[in-house]
């Protein structure tokens, strides 16, 4: 809208209008849904934290902690962040014009879980296997809260699960 600033003398006798301003708000960010698993595999995992939606001329900060991580600017899409750090990530958007910003929905937090042991031994029996019998695997230890499958494999266009589990 349109305001006036008047001038008054410390009397308060004598005043006058000095100057007319237009204020225009500015328009916020459109407020877009942060997803994602809150987990990666290992110390050398990663997870994709994907925000639902961008505006151009917006810039986004992914923050962890409440500190920035990573800007994408805005496409009219789908933005995606890669993520292999545990912590609290949330996303802040602001225009570039304007400086005014917004949260947007989510915060996720993210944890590292650990991977199976790679020190589990497995010993394959082939001593009676013929035709029409399989060769016998074992698994000398397990971890508990483990699930382990068979997987076969010809070559890298021939292969995957036996749909054989073994829980630990």
């Amino acid at each position: 809208g349109t305001y006036s600033i008047s001038g008054t003398t410390f009397t308060g006798a004598c005043s006058r209008q000095v100057a007319e301003i237009e204020l225009v708000a500015d328009a916020l960010p459109t407020v877009f849904e942060l997803s994602g698993d809150g987990y990666y595999c290992g110390p050398d995992g990663q997870t994709i934290l994907a925000l639902s939606g961008s505006q151009s001329d917006v810039e986004y900060t992914l923050y962890r902690d409440d500190d920035p991580e990573a800007t994408q600017s805005g496409n009219g899409g789908l933005l995606n962040f890669i993520v292999d750090q545990e912590g609290e990530y949330r996303v802040e958007a602001v225009y570039i014009h304007t400086s005014c910003s917004m949260a947007m929905n989510g915060i996720i937090q993210v944890e590292e879980r650990p991977l199976p042991d790679l020190t589990k031994l497995v010993d394959v029996d082939v001593s009676t296997a013929d035709c029409t019998t399989g060769a016998e695997v074992t698994l000398l230890a397990s971890e508990p809260d483990v699930e382990y499958e068979i997987y076969w494999w010809a070559d890298e266009d021939n292969n995957g699960p036996t749909g054989s589990i073994l829980s630990g």
